[in-house]
């Protein structure tokens, strides 16, 4: 029997690594602090959120992996509508985190003042996800591939910019300053702290 619930909002609270000097200031503000509405669920239901219902239809053998002889679950079925229209209709959504969950996070992740939404992807070193963005004009969310695997730490909503976590270690690695321009993510600069990556750049 599917289960209809109400979706509440929440502060996230992600692991915050360090920052950059540059950007305490001057309308940047951690990503971690801002209001982010999430929903986890681990079985087939439909939710409610602003004027969206969500219906959710979970698969726990999804698709079959014969190199790592395995199954991966995830949504068979997610179809969104906006007072009773029909929005979206997406199938076949592979979670490889597999820990029995999936979690939606709702956020205006383009500073477009629509509301968008996140899924998993994978974890290797750091856990990542789908960006789902709304496009106006078709009235209709939409999966854009470059924006997966952007892990935010800061975010400026005036100029429109993001901060990535740190890659790499406590003291060497790097960040990456994006400008974000309608549904398009384009990379400013790529800012590198510790002596042994700083070597590599030159």
């Amino acid at each position: 029997m599917i289960k209809k619930i109400k979706v509440l909002t929440i502060i996230v609270f992600s692991a915050f690594i360090g920052f950059t000097q540059d950007f305490t200031s001057n309308g940047w503000i951690q990503f971690q602090n801002e209001k982010v509405q999430k929903f986890e669920i681990s079985e087939s239901c439909d939710f409610e959120i602003d004027n969206y219902t969500f219906y959710v239809i979970l698969d726990d053998k999804l698709i079959y992996d014969k190199n790592e002889n395995r199954y991966y679950p995830g949504i068979r079925s997610l179809k969104i509508t906006n007072n009773g229209r029909i929005v979206n209709i997406i199938e076949g959504i592979v979670d490889k985190i597999g820990h029995g969950t999936i979690k939606f996070s709702f956020y205006d992740y383009n500073f477009d003042e629509y509301l968008d939404f996140t899924l998993p992807k994978d974890c290797v070193k750091s856990c990542y996800v789908r960006y789902y963005l709304f496009i106006p004009t078709e009235n209709k969310f939409q999966h854009f591939n470059k924006w997966d695997y952007l892990r935010i730490q800061r975010i400026n909503k005036e100029k429109k910019q993001i901060l990535t976590q740190p890659d790499g270690t406590a003291t060497d690695g790097w960040q990456k300053l994006y400008q974000v321009k309608g549904n398009e993510l384009i990379e400013l600069e790529k800012i590198v702290y510790g002596e042994f990556f700083k070597e590599i750049e030159k």
